[in-house]
């Protein structure tokens, strides 16, 4: 990310009269009035950034197609400072022609902006959460539908089609997860939904991937909740990625916890609550798949096959945006632990919950010491493994589909990936404070009948100095274990106030035997 060029003086003297506020009914205002174009959207922030440094930095992500500066508005308290504190992304104007959801997003600057000094409830939320305001995903769009009075209706970028004469990419088709996957419409460059010729071909929708590849350290999103502001239906809706759609990536606590959090907000816009399946490219379905975080989408504004949906009057988009203020602060209140309004913050909210379903930062061979010739540790989907009627692998995680296993795949014979050597995998850094919560995690240890006692399961916490205590161990014996799996509870007391990791290990190292291992749920609980 970049910061903004120099102010010009006009913006400086800007600031101290700018309001961030739904538009007002002036009888002769001339178009594009009440909307605003790109200009107005880009003095108005930079003249906030500029009155309110200490809380309110503007910086660029990127550029459109046709070379506007993309701005991202970062709202916190020490803001030009990481304190590594809980995220939330809001952004709009996906498609140029949804000028609502720009009001909306002015409106939740100001409402923190403005209420910092006024409002404790407020100040506490820029003091403990980084919220990120994308103000305007499309800008060529909005100003090409705003370039004849009235409006052009115009949802797409202005990035031309290769080998086509049609014009732009529904940018909220063009990202990867599902990408072109439901429906022929979005294959059409003729479309107002076509997904593009590329995942990520628009150089707006790349912008937004990679600022929030950027927000992710060790292993962990920082962005804990995403909010997509679209126009029109009066509804929040959360993902749902059923079996069917081709890649069940869903586990009870996700559906449990964007449940809970769009009936929080639908109780406080008095919006419809609702749950759909994937569209095909949306930013809400890319980075919930992507990255676990819950992933929001609201509709503003009622809907009618109208084209007028798309320009309410001032006073229709004032009441709208007013309406919807309180669900937008009661959700960035929620940043610290989403899955609390679901009831699972002992499970979900402590310093450390790996579920195995995304990539979080776990090494395998972390010493470079592994022996394993087959049966590796790895994050994948497990294929089961029978011996007869008798399961020596499982053909699924504790939760969700995936799992850190030792050789995902199934073979011709049970022992086709099965573990030969020695397999570990190490965590990410985790901080812990002075009361730590209990160390819990799934774990299943098969093997087959020529095993002994020189194959095992083990588990060691990591120090701050590198030394290892182990916390948990299984050795096999001459007899079959099937696959199954238990939780296990160790207590962390012991590296209170420390930074630890969690070290996981396997061996089939006595006679050539059958040894499978699986893990899920690693976490460590919320006090």
């Amino acid at each position: 990310m970049t910061r903004p060029s120099t102010l010009v003086s006009s913006i400086i003297a800007t600031a101290l009269i700018v309001a961030l506020t739904p538009p007002v009914v002036r009888g002769s205002d001339p178009w594009p009035a009440p909307y605003k174009t790109y200009a107005q959207i880009e003095s108005e922030i930079l003249a906030v950034e500029v009155a309110n440094p200490d809380i309110v930095d503007v910086q660029s992500i990127g550029s459109s197609y046709e070379g506007r500066q993309l701005y991202v508005v970062k709202i916190s308290d020490n803001v030009l400072i990481d304190e590594g504190e809980p995220e939330v992304l809001i952004d709009a104007l996906h498609h140029g022609n949804e000028h609502v959801t720009v009001a909306q997003a002015l409106d939740t600057i100001a409402a923190l902006v403005d209420g910092y000094a006024t409002d404790p409830s407020i100040a506490n939320l820029v003091d403990s959460t980084v919220t990120w305001v994308v103000v305007a995903m499309n800008p060529d769009g909005l100003d090409y539908d705003l370039s004849v009075a009235g409006g052009l209706n115009w949802r797409k970028n202005r990035q031309p089609i290769p080998r086509s004469t049609s014009i732009g990419t529904d940018l909220n088709r063009n990202y990867s997860a599902y990408w072109r996957c439901c429906s022929v419409t979005v294959r059409n460059p003729a479309s107002r939904m076509y997904a593009g010729p590329a995942r990520f071909s628009a150089p707006e929708s790349r912008a937004l991937r990679d600022f929030v590849i950027s927000r992710a350290f060790g292993g962990t999103q920082r962005i804990a909740i995403y909010l997509s502001l679209h126009a029109a239906g009066r509804y929040v809706a959360w993902p749902i990625f059923p079996r069917a759609a081709g890649i069940p990536v869903m586990t009870i606590d996700d559906r449990m916890t964007m449940n809970e959090l769009v009936a929080g907000m639908a109780a406080r816009n008095n919006y419809r609550a609702e749950r759909y399946s994937p569209t095909g490219g949306t930013s809400t379905d890319w980075m919930h798949y992507t990255y676990k975080v819950p992933s929001i989408l609201m509709e503003i504004g009622e809907y009618t096959r109208a084209v007028s949906r798309f320009y309410p009057s001032a006073e229709a988009m004032a009441a709208e945006v007013a309406g919807n203020r309180p669900a937008i602060l009661w959700l960035i209140g929620q940043a610290a632990c989403p899955a609390d309004a679901a009831g699972l913050a002992v499970r979900r909210c402590g310093p450390r919950f790996d579920d195995f379903e995304r990539a979080a930062g776990w090494v395998v061979n972390p010493d470079g010491t592994d022996t394993a010739t087959s049966g590796r540790f790895e994050r994948g989907d497990p294929a089961r493994v029978r011996i007869g009627r008798r399961t020596m692998q499982l053909g699924d995680a504790a939760s969700g589909y995936r799992a850190l296993v030792t050789g995902a795949l199934a073979g011709r014979y049970a022992n086709s990936y099965d573990l030969d050597g020695v397999t570990t995998a190490r965590s990410p850094q985790i901080t812990l404070g002075a009361d730590p919560g209990n160390l819990v995690f799934n774990a299943s240890f098969s093997y087959g009948s020529t095993a002994t006692s020189a194959d095992w399961f083990r588990v060691w916490v990591e120090a701050e100095d590198g030394t290892r205590t182990l916390v948990h161990q299984r050795l096999a014996a001459s007899r079959y274990r099937w696959a199954a799996y238990t939780e296990v509870r160790v207590s962390l007391a012991r590296w209170a106030n420390q930074s630890v990791r969690v070290v996981i290990g396997a061996g089939d190292v006595g006679r050539p035997s059958l040894v499978e291992v699986a893990v899920d749920d690693v976490r460590v609980e919320r006090r």
